[in-house]
């Protein structure tokens, strides 16, 4: 049996993929645009945007329970306010008029409302919230926990909760009220800022005139022998988008504890803490005031990077590369085929999809085609000498199918160390002695191309990437 491989050398197949797959949801712009030219409310929920602007002078209070969202298709222009903030607690008024409250939106809670005291003293109540800050006991109120824990005096602040990598947002909790003694009144705890969550195509600008508000509200002063109330916590922004321009303010402080005149240590009610702020971005500028410090991420990219075919009709050759970056890692690969890598291989020919997590959740889902050549196909046609005494008989090969196939590694001849060739090898049998005189071949290419015939005796297979196995019969310059 002798083997012949027509080798057109070699090509490593490697398809890539677009990779600008960012784990977040600019919308579909359904709501057209929105622009305030003068001061508005907006009720808390989500929108979806063409554009968003807020004009210079301007002032955009959001008020409702749930979060504001907002998910804009274009650029995010805020030349003047948008305020989450928690109210601050009223300021008791007078002996029989103790300070309520402040109240929370956008998700926040609210403060705690100031008490009356007529003959006896009456401790403060905490407010709302996860970080609640505590009553004050004989004194001043104390403030809200969130980024970290609040302020107090005689009474601890509220409670830090959440994360630093903002996994899941929070509102910022309400401050406690201030004691009352007989005869006075206390003020109200401030409430917690809101939460705000901007995505965005194109670009969030903050200029130098505009500001993102999600502060604590203050709390308010005691009247006569009552105690001051302590401040809301700060709440939680997220900005995400493919650049980020910060030149004015984003605020999410939390309030100042109120004052008292009613005497002892505690005076002045406890401070809220900072809430939590974050950036997802591919590019970030920031000439303006941040406060708290803001997380930056890269966006989160992840998909399929590289996709090899399987090299034979039927074989189990394909390979199959993910990546992912940006976001919080560390990151998990789940593919269809139950493998749980960042790369499979030994794959056939069909459909293949992977789902890349990161660690706060966010997932992008791909699927690819792992393809394959043809079935090479040959075929022999033999013809006889026309006389007995000539040597004009012909035997004619004939292949179709296949294609380039996947070449690793350097191998010691030039012809095949050429990776950016093309080549097919094939195997076939003949039952007797040729006298192989001619090879023909029908080349798709035009201009000048270099051929090179290799054979050997035997199969092909195991041989494939191994130049001492193959004998040169045959090359073009």
């Amino acid at each position: 049996m002798r083997t012949l491989c027509s080798l057109i050398s070699l090509l490593l197949f490697m398809q890539t993929h677009g990779f600008s797959q960012y784990c977040f949801n600019c919308g579909e712009g359904s709501l057209g645009d929105f622009h305030a030219a003068k001061d508005t409310t907006v009720l808390s929920g989500t929108y979806e945007f063409d554009h968003f602007i807020i004009d210079a002078g301007v002032r955009v209070k959001v008020i409702g329970s749930t979060a504001l969202i907002i998910r804009c298709k274009g650029d995010v222009q805020i030349h003047g306010i948008l305020d989450l903030s928690g109210e601050n607690g009223e300021h008791a008024s007078s002996n029989l008029t103790p300070g309520m409250g402040g109240i929370g939106f956008a998700g926040a809670f609210s403060g705690a409302n100031g008490l009356l005291a007529l003959s006896t003293a009456t401790p403060g109540t905490q407010g709302q919230g996860p970080g609640a800050g505590p009553g004050g006991w004989n004194g001043a109120g104390s403030g809200a926990g969130y980024g970290q824990p609040g302020t107090g005096c005689a009474v601890n602040g509220g409670l830090a909760y959440g994360d630093s990598l903002l996994h899941q947002l929070y509102g910022g909790s309400g401050g406690g009220s201030g004691a009352s003694l007989p005869g006075g009144s206390s003020g109200g705890g401030g409430a917690g800022g809101g939460i705000l969550v901007i995505h965005s195509c194109q670009v969030i600008q903050i200029s130098s005139s505009g500001s993102i508000l999600c502060r604590g509200g203050n709390g308010g002063n005691g009247f006569g022998s009552g105690f001051a109330g302590g401040g809301g916590s700060g709440g939680s922004i997220l900005l995400a988008s493919k650049s980020v321009l910060v030149e004015g303010i984003v605020d999410a402080d939390g309030g100042q504890g109120g004052m008292s005149s009613a005497g002892g240590p505690c005076q002045l009610g406890g401070t809220g803490a900072p809430g939590r702020i974050r950036i997802n971005a591919q590019e970030t500028s920031f000439n303006g005031a941040i406060y708290p410090s803001p997380l930056i991420r890269q966006l989160f990219n992840a998909g399929i990077r590289r996709v090899v075919n399987a090299k034979c009709n039927g074989s189990a050759s394909g390979f199959l590369k993910a990546r992912a970056s940006g976001g919080d890692r560390p990151y998990t690969f789940q593919w269809s085929d139950g493998s749980s890598t960042e790369e499979i291989r030994q794959l056939a020919a069909g459909t293949y999809t992977v789902t890349i997590t990161e660690s706060s959740g966010c997932s992008v889902t791909e699927s690819v085609e792992v393809g394959q050549p043809d079935p090479i196909l040959t075929e022999v046609v033999s013809y006889p000498p026309s006389c007995e005494s000539l040597q004009n008989g012909q035997a004619i090969f004939k292949s179709s199918g296949g294609h380039p196939f996947p070449h690793h590694g350097a191998l010691s001849t030039t012809f095949w160390s050429n990776n950016s060739s093309h080549g097919i090898m094939f195997d076939f049998s003949v039952n007797t002695t040729l006298n192989l005189k001619k090879i023909s071949l029908s080349l798709p290419f035009n201009g000048p191309q270099r051929i090179s015939i290799f054979f050997r005796m035997g199969s092909m297979n195991g041989f494939e990437n191994d130049s001492t196995q193959w004998q040169l019969i045959s090359h073009s310059l």
